[in-house]
């Protein structure tokens, strides 16, 4: 025979962000539930809704076959292309901007975004690609897509080549002196 448990809690459920329910039982005192309730709210973050974002990710991904793509025709010169932030500054979260920067690039590069790609629409994040050297000389590249929220910023990471796996990572949120 199956056994139930239900469980009955007694309290209010003050907001459901990012699948999580935050729920303040009656029993503990009032300023205590405040300050869970803040710890709660920040230890979500934005970084959960970032990554569960399809839409924002699927455009992450799709830029990423097409940096790819043209990664392969450059590694007959035995370097990857580097690409500069597209943008001024991060894009903010739920909007889409044209990049400002694609015609910029890096002086030992001498390719600008524009001359890799047909063309990026307004784009969701500012990206940027750097090329990596591991110590055995092994090469790969690394694109890091960065949004803005509430003053903060966010970055996501995708790699290519050995070190790959390391170089992946979902949104998580950057300090200043990181980001600048």
């Amino acid at each position: 025979m199956d056994k139930k448990i239900i469980i009955v809690l007694v309290g209010t459920v003050i907001a459901i962000l990012g699948g999580y329910i935050i729920f303040v039982p009656n029993a503990i005192p009032c300023d205590f539930q405040q300050k869970k309730i803040e710890r709660n709210i920040s230890a979500i973050d934005i970084s959960d809704i970032l990554n569960a974002d399809t839409v924002l990710n699927l455009s992450v991904q799709s830029v990423f076959e097409e940096i790819t793509s043209y990664q392969a025709s450059q590694i007959m010169n035995k370097t990857y292309w580097q690409g500069i932030r597209t943008h001024d500054s991060p894009v903010l979260y739920g909007t889409s901007v044209n990049a400002d920067n694609l015609n910029c690039y890096l002086s030992h590069v001498k390719k600008n975004w524009s001359e890799i790609s047909a063309s990026f629409p307004a784009l969701p994040f500012q990206l940027e690609v750097h090329e990596y050297i591991t110590g055995k000389g092994e090469k790969g590249f690394q694109v890091f897509y960065y949004v803005q929220n509430d003053g903060k910023v966010y970055v996501k990471s995708l790699g290519f080549g050995v070190e790959e796996k390391q170089r992946i990572y979902g949104w998580q949120e950057v300090s200043q002196s990181y980001y600048l």
